[in-house]
């Protein structure tokens, strides 16, 4: 196995045969639009962000409570220049006892560093499978997505959020936050806006933006006083 592929182990205080049907419970901490089945051998699933962007996976290898297979069978990543840079590649899964504990390692084969989404790709993966798979399995909810991670910046300051597609609604949550109408973006970092403004659920509706994607983020201040809407409505319409 090359050593770069990206990997992922998290240790929870479960039996494997609670890890390994956790696992399968794609839609509970990956995606929440998740269609199929990921629970046996030849089974096959797609998980949908942000509409346009998704993944076909089929079990192709399984050894119950020990190890599991996914290869992405098809893929469609548009915010990428490849988007079809996912296919082909497995996920693989190894499940062991440590005692009291069950150790999950989780790799990509064919995630690497060079690849155009290795750094979007192992940020979403550290997340979906370092804190929402580990939630699920130590507290029995995990925190599954609909849109995409991504970044937008102001000079050194960062904020992040999540992306969508225009044509995904808006998120039940998202009322009171931040709601950038994305004018360019290089992967899951958006280079330049439209428009910035406070998201309201009952005035708007994602038809009504200029961009192919819109991200929202919450309206918490993370660098000294300045919140972040005062601080990217300074430099609409340009972000970089």
């Amino acid at each position: 196995m090359n050593l770069q592929n990206y990997q992922c182990t998290i240790t929870a205080p479960i039996s494997p045969a609670e890890a390994f049907e956790k696992i399968s419970r794609v839609g509970e901490w990956w995606a929440v639009n998740f269609k199929g089945s990921a629970k046996t051998l030849h089974d096959r699933f797609t998980v949908h962000f942000a509409r346009t962007t998704w993944s076909l996976m089929e079990i192709t290898d399984s050894e119950p409570d020990q190890y599991i297979e996914w290869k992405v069978v098809d893929c469609y990543l548009p915010i990428f220049k490849d988007p079809y840079l996912w296919k082909g590649n497995c996920i693989l899964w190894e499940i062991t006892r440590e005692g009291l504990l069950t150790r999950v390692t989780m790799t990509h084969a064919g995630l690497v560093p060079g690849v155009e989404c290795y750094e979007d790709c192992r940020k979403g993966w550290n997340f979906y499978v370092g804190e929402s798979l580990f939630k699920l399995f130590t507290e029995g909810k995990g925190l599954p997505g609909s849109g995409i991670f991504a970044d937008v910046f102001v000079g050194d300051r960062k904020y992040e959020g999540l992306l969508y597609s225009r044509t995904e609604a808006f998120p039940d949550f998202a009322d009171g936050y931040v709601l950038v109408d994305v004018r360019e973006n290089s992967g899951e970092r958006v280079l330049s806006v439209h428009s910035v403004s406070l998201l309201r659920l009952d005035a708007m509706s994602p038809n009504l933006l200029q961009g192919d994607y819109y991200m929202v983020l919450e309206n918490r201040s993370v660098h000294g006083n300045i919140s972040p809407l005062e601080d990217l409505q300074t430099v609409v319409p340009v972000v970089q």
